[in-house]
């Protein structure tokens, strides 16, 4: 069995194909981005990109496959502070929001029961996972 490679793309790559996800679910006013190219002076942390998807918005952080992609403790603490107040917000690949996306659909389907709970535990989980990569400086 031949493991496919890892595709490591640009962040402004992975940026691109992360919003055209989006926007081809739910078109382009679903983007909105907030990311700048040099550090932000209005809040440290503040996440790449909110997202609006099937009545949700949420926070997203994008990060690449590349080792050197990680979280600041800025970051994660934004993200964390965000589902501690009960709000979504997440971090990865193109291919962790197509998962995510798909999850909140799923979770949208389950029932209003469990659905909060369950979004809130994906989105603890996968903040905790890009943790768990290291920290940048």
């Amino acid at each position: 069995m031949t493991l496919l490679p890892t595709i490591h793309r640009s962040e402004s790559a992975e940026e691109a194909l992360c919003d055209d996800l989006i926007a081809r679910i739910a078109g382009r006013e679903g983007v909105v981005r907030l990311s700048q190219r040099r550090a932000s002076n209005v809040t440290l942390g503040l996440p790449d990109r909110r997202y609006r998807v099937h009545g949700t918005a949420f926070f997203w952080e994008v990060k690449t496959a590349a080792p050197a992609s990680k979280l600041s403790a800025a970051q994660r603490d934004f993200l964390r502070a965000e589902l501690s107040a009960g709000c979504l917000a997440g971090c990865g690949t193109l291919e962790d929001l197509a998962d995510y996306v798909a999850m909140l659909v799923e979770s949208r389907d389950a029932g209003r029961d469990i659905q909060y709970h369950w979004r809130l535990k994906h989105c603890a989980d996968l903040v905790d996972c890009w943790t768990a990569k290291g920290m940048r400086p």
